[in-house]
């Protein structure tokens, strides 16, 4: 099992998995003196850990490859596991573990982030959205703050926002969305240059290669 310390390369790699057909997965928290026990074990059940060209064999052979990572999830002191198998677990030996585990094809969610399908120029790419929840909370407080008029206080809160949440293309078109839509009000509102960061100058996440 691949542990992260990083949370956005953790999700960098689960969305690279997935595009090389890693598409079915459990998931859930627990805590890190656990992980090693697991690591073993799905090692020992699935193969988690194998090199790159017997991953490749086992794919020639029509056979199930797995993958497992862990990695930190944001306001809690437990770690997310997630472990991702290809396709063909469907094809193998009803009596294995792989038929043990209630896999699900569902996009996955990790931490306050949720994997989909974006159009983007008439073709669907695959990234991480912000929660919902969690972004209307940000919208909201931003929202207050453009408000009260307070030009350090939305610097510094916008500052926030672009240094903490990762920039996959989802997020970012999310966080642009927000702050223009704050730099309008607080123009309507205040008639003063915008204090915030320029929406369309926001940082692009470098994605790393993951192994098959």
């Amino acid at each position: 099992m691949k542990t992260y310390e990083n949370l956005t390369d953790g999700l960098q790699t689960i969305l690279l998995m997935y595009q090389k057909g890693y598409v079915h997965h459990i998931a859930f928290l627990t805590s890190k003196d656990k992980i090693q026990t697991l690591d073993e074990k799905w090692e020992e059940e699935f193969g988690t850990n194998l090199p790159a060209h017997k991953r490749h064999y086992r794919k020639s052979k029509k056979l199930a490859n797995a993958v497992a990572y862990s990695m930190p999830i944001i306001g809690s002191d437990k770690s997310q596991v997630i472990l991702m198998a290809t396709n063909e677990w469907k094809a193998m030996p009803e009596s294995t573990e792989w038929h043990r585990q209630n896999w699900t094809n569902r996009y996955p969610i990790i931490s306050r982030f949720h994997m989909l399908k974006e159009t983007r120029n008439g073709k669907g790419v695959m990234t991480w959205r912000i929660d919902p929840i969690e972004l209307l909370q940000e919208e909201k407080y931003l929202n207050y703050l453009v408000h009260l008029g307070g030009v350090s206080q939305v610097a510094a809160n916008t500052k926030r926002i672009v240094a903490f949440y990762p920039m996959f293309g989802g997020v970012r078109r999310q966080i642009r969305t927000m702050l223009k839509d704050s730099a309008r009000q607080w123009q309507h509102k205040h008639k003063t240059p915008w204090p915030g960061p320029n929406p369309d100058a926001l940082p692009i996440l470098a994605f790393k290669r993951a192994a098959s």
